[in-house]
């Protein structure tokens, strides 16, 4: 850097004009490397943005830095017309930014007097200009040639409707003025994912300690909500609606039950009848006595002795059965019949998951996929205009695999250099969805 120069005054000096600008460009210069070292370029005071009618907004009276560090001084409130276009790029209206300028005024020569020419000016008047853009300038590039438009400060992002009206005023991209003042700032880094929906937000808590940072870094992304849901249907069983089943006809048919006989009976519980025929008389005048059962149809059979041969009352046998076959179902139309049912079904849980990318819905809405229009606030205030209007967005996410936030992320966006204070202590940042869901993917760095 060249070194700084300035006038050494004494007694019967000559000053000339060189001089005079010397001293005055020695006392700007100092204030502009002060005012670049200990803040950001960003509005300090002033320079609000409001509504006037339908076409115009008005800027009031206010101060700004730039990013060389000289001042933006608006001195009175000024009335300007919105743009009577739509914008071309994905932005739903026209970022209002101000930007230092100057306005010679001619200088007078009187007549007959030597020149170097060109008449040089009498006064230089710093004269702010105020513009509509689609641009996020990037202030990195202030100062370099052809990058006159990168020295502009954002004071509001002014939304269009399709008339070309003033629909809203959104000051959440207005850029502040912030110290730069070295930091001891303890550095964190935060990383991780959250499946969220308008019921369930991300919540993201860190601390700042050991002084103000130089850099507090916010990366998004997007992504499906997680397949290892199946659109919030947790483990359940249904009731039968039903006792039992309806009657059905049941053909006619007969069983084979020619091997089936009798077991034996309990000993003095089974009884038979003795017949007796009086055909003839022994010799012993004693009739003939015969059971009614065959006596070949018996087995094991135990008789009484010394009597006549007859089963005894508790002789232990079997008797077949005198059919080989059962009869035909009874009923009209033969067989009818029917079943009664208890229990309940399995549990839901043990089917093929159900998720949010099939038809399957949830909570009786939509399925649930990419996350549309996440809103991200930072200590309580909603910053996602700040974020778009940074990135040339509309929205962070549209609900489809083939926006920006799914496809390449936000990158590193500062949140310092939107003139969001982020001092010492805790903080908190928070997504949402107002309706679906979807995957929310972030890292946060804290320099």
């Amino acid at each position: 850097m060249d070194g700084l120069e300035r006038l050494h005054f004494f007694n019967g000096q000559r000053l000339i004009a060189h001089d005079l600008e010397l001293e005055q460009r020695y006392h700007i210069r100092v204030r502009r490397l002060l005012n670049r070292g200990l803040y950001s370029a960003g509005v300090v005071s002033g320079l609000e943005v409001s509504q006037v009618d339908a076409r115009h907004v008005r800027v009031g009276r206010g101060v700004a830095l730039d990013p060389r560090g000289r001042e933006i001084v608006l001195l009175s409130d000024t009335t300007l017309a919105v743009p009577n276009r739509q914008p071309s790029s994905a932005l739903p209206g026209y970022l209002l930014v101000i930007q230092y300028a100057e306005e010679k005024e001619p200088g007078v020569i009187d007549d007959c007097k030597d020149s170097s020419g060109t008449t040089p000016p009498a006064r230089i008047r710093e004269a702010p200009t105020l513009a509509f853009t689609e641009t996020w300038p990037n202030q990195a590039n202030c100062g370099s040639p052809g990058h006159a438009s990168d020295c502009a400060v954002v004071l509001a992002l002014v939304v269009l409707d399709s008339s070309c009206h003033v629909a809203k005023i959104d000051s959440g991209v207005r850029q502040y003025a912030h110290s730069e003042v070295p930091r001891n700032v303890h550095p964190i880094a935060l990383e991780g994912e959250k499946d969220i929906d308008s019921n369930n937000p991300k919540n993201l808590h860190f601390q700042v300690r050991g002084g103000i940072p130089e850099a507090v870094l916010l990366s998004l992304w997007g992504d499906a909500i997680s397949s290892l849901y199946y659109t919030e249907l947790g483990e359940h069983s249904h009731t039968l609606t039903a006792a039992g089943t309806n009657d059905v006809a049941m053909p006619d048919h007969v069983h084979d039950i020619s091997a089936v006989g009798t077991g034996h009976p309990d000993p003095q519980t089974h009884h038979h009848f003795v017949s007796v025929l009086f055909n003839e008389l022994d010799d012993n005048h004693l009739p003939d006595q015969i059971t009614n059962v065959p006596l070949s149809a018996v087995s094991n059979a135990t008789y009484r002795e010394g009597t006549p041969p007859y089963l005894a009352e508790e002789g232990d046998h079997t008797h077949k059965l005198d059919h080989n076959a059962t009869g035909s179902p009874t009923g009209t139309p033969p067989g009818d019949h029917k079943h009664t049912l208890t229990g309940s079904t399995d549990n839901a849980g043990n089917t093929a998951p159900l998720t949010g990318a099939t038809p399957f819905t949830a909570r009786g809405g939509s399925a649930y996929s990419y996350p549309d229009d996440i809103r991200v606030k930072l200590d309580g205030t909603d910053i996602t205009g700040l974020i778009t209007g940074k990135l040339g967005w509309s929205t962070i996410g549209d609900g489809s695999s083939v926006h920006p936030l799914m496809t390449n992320g936000t990158g590193a966006i500062d949140l310092l250099q939107l003139g969001l204070s982020v001092g010492v202590g805790p903080h908190l940042l928070e997504f949402r969805v107002s309706a679906g869901g979807g995957k929310v993917l972030y890292n946060l760095y804290v320099e």
